[in-house]
């Protein structure tokens, strides 16, 4: 894979998240495809998510987990831009941005096997703000729960979380997803081709607080 390329694809999605304006920006893990990136590459990684004019979290996959030898663990993640956030707990952990009124609650892999359940232990909701959790794993539908597969997702943990929506990562293809009260939602990937030349798409999600929740599938094609 051409890693300098998806740092392009990586300049689009910024340049998207400015041009709308949007109030946070989530990525669901896979971020990077594996952890042998060069330093050049971490580098300009970083100097595009620095573009960004808004909180942007970031929760480690499969294909980026923090085992010992992840990318996170490159020195340059230690001094990150203020509006960076990588959710790193095992245990995960909760993130309020009272400007935008909004608490995000995400789970990272740290070993992905059938044993990792990513919205097992999500916290009840607590105050008055838009829940919205983000996970990385293998979706499950109702009356398949028997179908083993590392990470999985169950579509009932979905609905118990009682969230206003879940962020899902790990499927490369959008999916809009909805259980009970709570939407949930795979985004896409913002790259098509496995030299990251060929853009792909991001979903933007708006909250209104009479309306409910809408998902839409945004392009990055020009």
């Amino acid at each position: 894979m051409d890693q300098l390329s998806t740092c392009d694809a990586l300049g689009v999605v910024v340049n998207k998240a400015n041009e709308l304006k949007v109030d946070l920006v989530l990525f669901a893990g896979d971020f990077f495809d594996n952890s042998r990136v060069d330093n050049d590459v971490i580098i300009e990684t970083i100097r595009q998510l620095s573009r960004f004019k808004m909180p942007v979290v970031l929760v480690p996959g499969n294909h980026d987990q923090l085992d010992s030898v992840s990318v996170y663990h490159n020195k340059a993640f230690q001094n990150l831009p203020s509006n960076l956030h990588i959710i790193r707990k095992e245990e995960g952990e909760s993130l309020l941005f009272p400007g935008i009124g909004v608490k995000v609650w995400g789970k990272p892999t740290y070993d992905h096997h059938i044993g990792f359940r990513p919205l097992e232990t999500t916290p009840r909701r607590n105050g008055p703000w838009w829940h919205i959790g983000v996970a990385h794993g293998f979706y499950v539908p109702e009356g398949e729960e028997n179908f083993e597969r590392s990470s999985p997702i169950y579509a009932k943990e979905i609905e118990d979380t009682g969230y206003d929506y879940i962020a899902l990562g790990h499927s490369d293809l959008f999916e809009e997803l909805t259980h009970g009260n709570v939407k949930a939602a795979y985004s896409g990937a913002p790259i098509e081709s496995t030299d990251g030349k060929i853009l792909g798409s991001v979903a933007i999600v708006h909250f209104h607080p009479e309306d409910g929740i809408d998902i839409k599938k945004i392009s990055l094609v020009k």
